[in-house]
C-alpha cells in the first residue's frame, strides 16, 4: 500500500514523533511511505530517522500564515505520488481542501492529536465538520474519552480509536545508555536533588509557569528540588522572567529542544504535566515506560492513562495539590514504588505494534468503503 503522511512540520513534538514511528514501522512492514511536510524540512533526529528508514520526505516550503498556494502544491504532490491512502495530522487537513474536491481522490484518514475543540480554529472546524459529515475523511482519535469529545465538537459518531504508541524496548535502551547521575551532571543539576521534568512546548496549553510555581511550592516545603524544562515556544521569555522573579535561577535548567528526552525522563524523579488541556501525550507514556512517576492535570485522557494508581492526577491549576504529590514521592519510597510498578505495566498497552496494527486496520476499512460498489 502506498501511504502519504501529511503533517505541518517535522519538529520534535508528540504528533511528529508519533508520525515518525508510524511511518518507519509501516515501511518496515512493506508499505511505501512518503511524509509530506508543509513547512521546510527541519534537519533534526526525526528527519534523519525517516531518511534512514527509506521513507521519502517532501517539503512544500510553506511560510508562516495562511497560504492558499500550499493547497495547490499539496494537491499536485499527491497526484504525483499516487498514494492509496492519505493520512493527515494536526491542522494539515485544511490544506487538502483542493484535493478533496476531486471525485476520484483516494481515501483520507485524519488523526486528531489533541482535544478536538482545541486542535484548530473555528473556521477550520467548520471545514472539517463538512468533510467528516460527507464521509470524505475518516477521523481517528486517541481514546474513547476523546471520541466523546469529537462527537460533541463535530456532531459525528463512529470515529476510529487508535492510541498513541511508543517503542518501549528502544526507549529503555536509549535511557540505559546514559546513567542518571551522569546525565544530571551533564546538564548542571547538583547531586542529590529531587528532579522534576517538564516536557512540552512552552505555550498556554502546557502551562509551563505552573511547573515553576510547583517547584517553588516544593522548595518552600523544604524539598531540595530542581526542574528540568525540555522544550521551546512562544512563552519562553515569560518563563525566564518568572524564574527570575521567583528567585529560582539555580533550581531550573532550561534545556530547549533535545533528542535525549528519554535519558532525561529516566534521570528525573518525576514528570509534572500541569497542562490546561491535553489529548494523550506521548511524554506521559514514555515516562511511565521508563519508571518515572507522572503527576498530571486531570484533563484529556490523562485520568484514564494514570488510573488505579499508575500515576497521580490533580485538578488543573491546583499548585498546592501538585506540590503535595511531589513531596509525597520525595519522602515515601513505598508510594513511589507502587506507582512505578503499575505505570510500567500500564505502558505495555501503548506499544508501537498496537498503534501500527490499528492504523493498518483503519487504512483497510477506509479503502474498502471508498472502493465498494454502490448499492443497486
Amino acid at each position: 500500500m502506498r501511504i502519504a503522511q501529511v503533517i505541518p512540520n517535522l519538529g520534535i513534538g508528540g504528533a511528529e514523533v508519533m508520525t515518525t514511528i508510524l511511518s518507519e514501522e509501516l515501511a518496515n512492514r512493506g508499505h511505501e511511505v512518503a511524509v509530506i511536510s508543509l513547512f521546510p524540512i527541519e534537519h533534526n533526529a526525526i528527519s534523519a530517522r525517516l531518511a534512514s528508514s527509506g521513507v521519502a520526505i517532501v517539503s512544500l516550503d510553506k511560510k508562516l500564515g495562511m497560504s492558499p498556494a500550499v493547497c495547490f502544491r499539496l494537491s499536485k504532490t499527491i497526484m504525483e505520488l499516487q498514494p492509496d491512502i492519505i493520512h493527515t495530522h494536526r491542522y494539515a487537513l485544511r490544506y487538502l481542501a483542493l484535493y478533496l474536491l476531486r471525485p476520484d481522490g483516494c481515501p483520507v484518514v485524519h488523526t486528531s492529536h489533541n482535544v478536538p475543540a482545541r486542535e484548530v480554529d473555528s473556521t477550520t472546524r467548520l471545514l472539517f465538520k463538512l468533510w467528516f459529515r460527507w464521509r470524505r475523511v475518516r477521523p481517528v482519535v486517541l481514546s474513547p474519552l476523546l471520541a466523546r469529545s469529537f462527537e460533541d465538537t463535530y456532531g459525528q459518531t463512529g470515529c476510529a480509536i487508535v492510541p498513541n504508541g511508543i517503542r518501549i524496548a528502544e526507549l529503555s535502551a536509549q535511557a540505559a545508555q546514559s546513567k542518571s547521575i551522569e546525565w544530571r551532571r551533564s546538564v548542571g543539576v547538583p547531586d542529590r536533588r529531587f528532579v522534576l521534568a517538564f516536557v512540552g512546548r512552552l505555550q498556554v496549553q502546557k502551562d509551563p509557569t505552573a511547573a515553576l510555581n510547583i517547584l517553588a511550592a516544593c522548595v518552600r516545603r523544604d524539598i531540595d528540588a530542581h526542574l528540568c524544562v525540555f522544550g521551546e515556544g512562544p512563552l519562553e521569555a515569560e518563563v525566564r522572567r518568572h524564574i527570575a522573579s521567583c528567585d529560582l535561577e539555580d533550581r531550573v535548567t532550561m534545556l530547549g529542544m533535545r533528542t535525549d528526552v528519554p535519558a532525561g525522563l529516566s534521570a528525573a524523579d518525576c514528570l509534572v504535566m500541569p497542562s490546561r488541556w491535553e489529548g494523550l501525550p506521548l511524554a506521559a507514556i514514555e515516562a511511565m515506560a521508563l519508571g518515572t512517576p507522572v503527576i498530571a492535570s486531570s484533563v484529556g485522557d490523562l485520568p484514564h492513562l494514570l488510573r488505579d494508581g499508575a500515576g497521580v492526577v490533580i485538578l488543573p491549576g491546583d499548585i498546592s495539590g501538585f506540590a503535595d504529590a511531589v513531596v509525597t514521592l520525595a519522602i515515601d519510597s513505598a508510594f513511589r514504588d507502587k506507582i512505578v510498578d503499575k505505570a510500567i505495566a500500564r505502558s505495555l498497552a501503548y506499544s508501537h505494534e498496537v498503534m501500527v496494527d490499528g492504523y493498518e486496520r483503519v487504512y483497510r476499512e477506509a479503502s474498502w468503503v471508498r472502493t465498494r460498489p454502490a448499492a443497486s
